[in-house]
């Protein structure tokens, strides 16, 4: 019947909850939840704290997309584009993938295309006094003349035109025939 006395030292130990996020790129994986994840959405993992006590973390997982982007150039023949830090002058298919601003890949596929210069050769003969426009003027002497237009794909179309000029003979000859016969 007598009274005791028990001392209780209770300790609480603290369990620890934290929220985190996490974003990936499509294709990659996160290990959340006691496994390989590769779709978003709230995973939850309990751990034991040093004290024994439970620790969940609840992770948000975001998976980036790759960006994917098309884009055409046009240059003429002898011009040059730059593609990914490097000048082309060839048609192709040009691929360069970069990191966007999440980290994942974005690719950019460039279709170069290159419209030809043409060059187009004439002769033209003319008779001696006349004349004809090339080479940004009438001309009367023969020689080899050019002319640059622009083509339907707005490139050089160069016309070149060899002029050559016959001579004219002129001549004054009187005659004089019977009624009856004929010259």
């Amino acid at each position: 019947g007598c009274d005791s006395i028990a001392i209780l030292d209770l300790t609480v130990n603290q369990h620890f909850y934290a929220i985190d996020s996490m974003g990936i790129c499509t294709g990659d994986s996160a290990m959340l939840a006691g496994s390989y994840q590769t779709t978003s959405g709230v995973y939850y993992d309990t751990l034991q704290t040093t004290a024994g006590c439970d620790s969940v973390i609840q992770t948000t997982l975001i998976i980036d997309d790759i960006i994917f982007s098309t884009d055409t150039i046009t240059i003429c023949q002898g011009d040059s584009a730059l593609i990914n830090g490097t000048y082309y002058t060839q048609p192709n298919i040009y691929i360069d993938t970069l990191i966007s601003y999440t980290s994942s890949d974005s690719v950019v596929e460039t279709t170069l295309i290159v419209n030809p210069n043409t060059f187009t050769v004439d002769s033209l003969t003319l008779c001696t006094h006349d004349s004809i426009l090339l080479g940004g003027s009438y001309q009367t002497s023969p020689g080899v003349y050019l002319d640059t237009v622009q083509s339907q794909f707005g490139c050089d179309s160069i016309l070149i035109t060899y002029l050559n000029f016959d001579t004219v003979v002129y001549s004054n000859r009187i005659e004089t025939i019977c009624a009856g016969d004929s010259l």
